[in-house]
């Protein structure tokens, strides 16, 4: 599964008004919270819920399981009672849903498929299954559009629902730019089509998130569906008028640098069209030099988006939280706002 470690967590905040058809959207000043290895911050599922019951945040996105095996997944009266608890209760608490690659540690991955465990897919492993990630060990690319790996998924979902989970935060809602590397031209290529669908692989991905938003609908109107990346779906209507809220990784920082400007435009021109449906946008800032926290805050706080606040008592490098900064800290730090940075928040007049 995916890893979270200290970050610093944003909302892009847009405001739902009456009429708007919002019921699924998520709450748009809300404080998230990642808690995605229960196992490293507690001692047993009991402790676990004890602790993260007493979270500050309005939204919490949790494993399904306790240590990600099917054995220790949550009981149904472990998430209600870390949605009732605590200072801020209710809680939506939300599961981590990987839709555009398998995970070798999941209930449904069987060992066959790898036998040795060293990335090398058995003959008679399931063909939705590509390759493993080099960036991933345990993570295989898979052909999402495949049916097979749908039933996978969606079987996935309904354990899911069933624990009393509020929705479902979706990654590598990407993939689909994995097929999108054209190898005869060596080149990405937007808009890509594939072969076996006929259509590009952005549908694709689209048509896989509305049937993921649609089957569990059906079980719970009010579930949410929270992607994550694959920004470039927002240009789709029928993908924003199904989705609650997404969330963005890594769009002002990478790492110990700041993103370079194409980068940055490239992300707001289509986070730009989350605006029309209202969808609130959750900016995740891996970055740890201070400066660059305190850069992104500041930067932020220009455009509109609220960051999360320290959480007291739980570890800043894990669980559910972010860091707090003042804007006034800017100037102890002698730390100037990047030009491209402005620039880029003047392509979206109106978006924040």
């Amino acid at each position: 599964m995916r890893t979270f470690g200290s970050c610093l967590l944003s909302l892009l905040v847009f405001f739902c008004e009456p009429g708007d058809g919002c019921s699924q959207i998520l709450p748009d000043s809300a404080g998230w919270g990642y808690v995605l290895q229960a196992d490293e911050y507690a001692s047993s599922p009991e402790a676990a819920v004890a602790r993260f019951s007493q979270c500050n945040r309005d939204i919490l996105v949790m494993d399904f399981s306790y240590d990600g095996s099917r054995q220790s997944m949550w009981k149904k009266d472990h998430i209600q009672s870390i949605k009732s608890a605590g200072p801020k209760s209710p809680k939506h608490v939300i599961a981590y849903l990987s839709i555009g690659e398998a995970e070798e540690y999941r209930h449904y991955w069987q060992s066959g498929w790898d036998p040795e465990m060293d990335g090398t897919l058995a003959p008679n492993a399931p063909d939705f299954l590509v390759s493993e990630n080099p960036e991933w060990e345990g993570n295989y690319k898979v052909r999402f559009w495949r049916k097979d790996w749908q039933n996978l998924i969606l079987d996935y979902l309904s354990l899911i629902q069933s624990q009393g989970f509020d929705g479902v935060y979706l990654d590598i809602v990407d993939a689909f730019e994995f097929f999108e590397f054209d190898p005869e031209s060596k080149k990405y290529v937007d808009g890509r089509v594939n072969a076996e669908t006929g259509q590009t692989y952005r549908d694709d991905m689209v048509d896989w998130v509305v049937e993921i938003a649609t089957k569990a609908r059906l079980r719970n109107p009010d579930f949410f569906i929270v992607p994550q990346n694959g920004v470039q779906l927002l240009s789709q209507a029928r993908y924003r008028k199904v989705i609650s809220a997404v969330g963005v990784e890594d769009l002002w920082t990478d790492g110990q640098a700041l993103q370079p400007e194409d980068h940055v435009a490239y992300q707001l021109q289509y986070i730009q069209s989350a605006r029309t449906s209202r969808i609130p946008v959750v900016v995740i800032e891996y970055g740890k030099k201070q400066s660059h926290k305190i850069l992104v805050y500041f930067t932020s706080s220009k455009a509109g988006i609220v960051p999360a606040s320290d959480e007291p008592g739980i570890d800043n490098s894990r669980g559910c939280l972010s860091i707090q900064i003042h804007p006034s800290s800017m100037m102890a730090h002698g730390i100037p706002q990047p030009g491209h940075l402005r620039k880029n928040l003047e392509l979206c007049p109106g978006i924040f």
